[in-house]
């Protein structure tokens, strides 16, 4: 993914470079430097705290402030992937420039610790004359540019396998941004909601869409239901005899006979159990002997299951791809249906390319929602290469 990188840099407008300015406040928020600052704060720190006048930034970064380019971006970005590879992603800046021969030498051979932090202070991924501008009808106009162009070269230098998943990243964040979300399940409990479209065997990431709440009335308005969201994220694969594992905020029975009729693809997915379609007889499970499946199959060639792991409990599941109610004899006493086993071998792309990310994140701590998703594209960017 090097060759992203390096096209997103050479293809840049000028004006962008030019933006690079550090005497300019678009209160979006700064870099925090000192990663005892806990995520907590920032949500009761005031505008006047997270911000900083023009003569102190000029007075701070006297000497420093410079114009940049794209060997110096390169610089900055190969050092957040050092820092992450020695994972040192949180260690203060000051620590990492030390020069008590504990500390890496090449964060000093490469440049000032001061630099470092402004480049990093002044870095941003539009033309911020036009921003307010293009806010009117776009939530994501900071980061819009840089992550569709991210997003189609992921799509354009790699074909997935024949079993994929699509599931939610949470990007950790806590400052001031309109469509942060809580996610009780997620390590990081608030952050930026990324859907994700993985090959479900290599954990290569083929197309990403953030959930940027209701956008305003414009080109960028668009319907964030599950099923609306699925068929967005399966386009680069639409029409190929592909197979796409769900979870059951996705999965619906008209979504899978949509998908299996107009996009010739296939899809394995939990249910929830208040969906119409379900057969009253699958949801009683008071004379269920435990490890007992019940099988259905409908015209619309849908395999509806229900398992009852433990007494009291009841898993549902629907499958395109399944056309028997075979049971999978590797799983012992347990008698799972091969549906639910094909289920448990898919399920896990997204989640091991959000573990993945996090064992050499460059992630850093963060007041502006458009550098956490920056963030997060070179995490991925490294684990895709």
């Amino acid at each position: 993914m090097d060759n992203n990188i390096s096209a997103w840099l050479e293809e840049a407008d000028d004006d962008m470079l030019d933006d690079f300015d550090p005497d300019e406040d678009d209160s979006d928020g700064d870099v925090l430097d000192n990663p005892e600052n806990s995520d907590e704060s920032v949500e009761n720190e005031s505008d006047s705290e997270m911000s900083c006048s023009d003569d102190s930034i000029r007075n701070d970064f006297r000497g420093y402030n410079k114009d940049t380019d794209v060997e110096e971006i390169r610089a900055l970005i190969g050092l957040l992937y050092i820092a992450g590879m020695l994972r040192n992603n949180h260690i203060n800046l000051s620590d990492l420039w030390a020069n008590d021969g504990f500390s890496p030498y090449i964060f000093r051979a490469v440049m000032s610790e001061r630099r470092f932090y402004l480049l990093l202070r002044a870095l941003r991924f539009d033309n911020i004359h036009t921003r307010n501008e293009r806010k009117t009808i776009d939530n994501l106009a900071p980061i819009r540019t840089v992550f569709d162009e991210f997003v189609n070269r992921c799509i354009s230098f790699y074909t997935p396998g024949e079993y994929c998943t699509i599931d939610e990243m949470l990007e950790g964040f806590r400052g001031r941004c309109k469509f942060r979300q809580y996610i009780a399940n997620k390590p990081n409990k608030y952050g930026i909601k990324i859907f994700a479209l993985v090959d479900s065997r290599v954990f290569y990431t083929v197309n990403m869409e953030i959930y940027a709440g209701k956008q305003p009335i414009g080109p960028f308005l668009q319907n964030n239901s599950g099923a609306s969201v699925v068929k967005r994220m399966l386009k680069p694969i639409a029409k190929t005899g592909r197979n796409i594992t769900i979870d059951n905020w996705f999965t619906s029975v008209p979504l899978a006979v949509e998908l299996l009729k107009d996009y010739k693809t296939t899809i394995v997915g939990t249910l929830k159990k208040n969906k119409r379609e379900i057969p009253t007889c699958f949801l009683d499970t008071k004379n269920r002997q435990i490890c007992s499946t019940k099988f259905g199959f409908g015209d619309n060639n849908c395999l509806l299951l229900s398992y009852v792991p433990k007494k009291g409990k009841n898993v549902m599941m629907l499958s395109t791809i399944h056309t028997q109610g075979d049971i999978d004899p590797n799983s012992g006493d347990k008698k799972l249906p091969e549906v639910i086993s094909f289920y448990n071998m898919s399920k896990g792309g997204v989640d091991v390319v959000d573990e993945l990310k996090g064992e050499y994140s460059v992630s850093r701590n963060s007041h502006r929602w458009p550098l956490t998703v920056f963030f997060s594209l070179l995490n991925i960017a490294g684990i895709n290469s």
